[in-house]
């Protein structure tokens, strides 16, 4: 038991400085990196060849517990970093299992704390890109990672830039729709105003008329009223001369009678004749007072009537002025609207150009980077 914990004591017990050669990049991975085997020696990683493909040939040409044995040792010191960066604090893997042990304050690890210092140095210079002993590797890695994340958010501002691309087509269509009711508001409202000032119209010229017509109704009455006084006065005359012609035909004697008889008959012939003609008279002004009076009805009607149309016409145009306020109201909440649309429109076009923007810096800083780390050839 005892014989196969000496290498594993060994690896633990030997400084970093020791475990790794001295390499020209300040400990970035990139240097000659070395294990210990069961014997205690140090043999030199292929020069060349990747770490990770190194690590299962390993596995296979190995033995289980010389692989298991196998340790990275990556640059590094937990008391030159300190616990506050953690690139530091995870660097040395000796570090992290014997960070109590005696060994590493020797001074053996001079040359390992003289590396850690200049990989800090190093990792603040690199900004807030990520920095591990995995060097160029790692960077890239983070560079990938933020790229990975820089592309999303860029697809997502696409995404947003087209929904608002949508919302300005969509808030168009309403400011063009509310415009074209605005518009027909407004015919609607000049129509129906035309039609009230029409029928306004047509009641101020049949009230005109109606009155003329009244009035020249009034007068015949008026005139046909003197007509029936003077034939009255005319039969009265004439029956005052029949009377008379009849007391004289009476006292009449001989051929005077003859005379009187006569001019009696023609009195009474007279008589009848105005009698008749007050009759007529009498008559036609009967119908022309129920002309007139039909007249009135029919008047008062048809006034009512186009008074009625008139109050229908204005409720009309009361109705086509809401309608028209509603619609100049629907309008300007539209045209707001597309403004809005537009400003988000903007913002997301400035948002996604910002993101392509970043985008493309990360997709020129990863092309800088190598495409995998190689580790530098030796002989196995």
């Amino acid at each position: 038991m005892w014989p196969s914990l000496v290498p594993t004591l060994l690896l633990l017990l030997t400084p970093c400085c020791c475990l790794r050669a001295p390499s020209g990049d300040g400990g970035h991975g990139t240097g000659t990196q070395a294990v210990i085997g069961r014997e205690g020696a140090v043999a030199a990683l292929p020069r060349g060849l990747p770490l990770h493909q190194w690590s299962l040939l390993t596995g296979s040409r190995q033995h289980a517990m010389r692989g298991a044995q196998l340790r990275p040792i990556i640059t590094g010191c937990l008391k030159a970093c300190g616990v506050q960066d953690q690139t530091c604090a995870t660097q040395c893997q000796v570090c992290v299992e014997m960070r109590g042990c005696k060994t590493l304050a020797a001074g053996d690890c001079g040359t390992c704390r003289a590396e850690v210092r200049a990989a800090l140095r190093w990792s603040e210079t690199v900004g807030d890109s990520l920095m591990d002993s995995g060097g160029q590797a790692l960077l890239r890695d983070g560079v990938r990672l933020r790229l990975q994340h820089a592309r999303l958010t860029a697809l997502d501002a696409k995404r947003r830039l087209r929904r608002a691309r949508g919302g300005i087509l969509n808030a168009q269509r309403q400011a063009e729709w509310a415009a074209d009711e605005h518009e027909n508001e407004v015919t609607r409202l000049h129509e129906s105003q035309s039609i009230l000032r029409h029928k306004e119209h047509e009641l101020e010229e049949w009230q005109q008329e109606h009155a003329q017509r009244l009035e020249a109704m009034r007068k015949e009455l008026a005139k046909r009223r003197e007509e029936v006084n003077r034939t009255k006065q005319h039969r009265a005359r004439a029956k005052q001369r029949l009377f008379k012609m009849r007391r004289r035909l009476a006292r009449a004697e001989g051929q005077r009678r003859e005379s009187w008889q006569r001019l009696e008959a023609e009195a009474e012939r007279s008589y009848e004749r105005w009698h008749k003609r007050l009759k007529e008279e009498r008559q036609a002004m009967k119908h022309l007072k129920q002309r007139l009076r039909k007249h009135e009805d029919n008047a008062e009607w048809i006034e009512e009537g186009l008074n009625r149309e008139i109050r229908e016409a204005q409720n009309l145009v009361d109705g086509d002025l809401r309608k028209l306020r509603e619609a100049r109201s629907m309008e300007e909440l539209s045209r707001g609207e597309l403004e809005n649309a537009k400003q988000q429109y903007r913002e997301a076009a400035v948002a996604s150009q910002q993101r392509d923007t970043v985008a493309a810096r990360l997709q020129e800083r990863l092309a800088k980077f190598a495409l995998t780390t190689t580790l530098p050839d030796s002989d196995w």
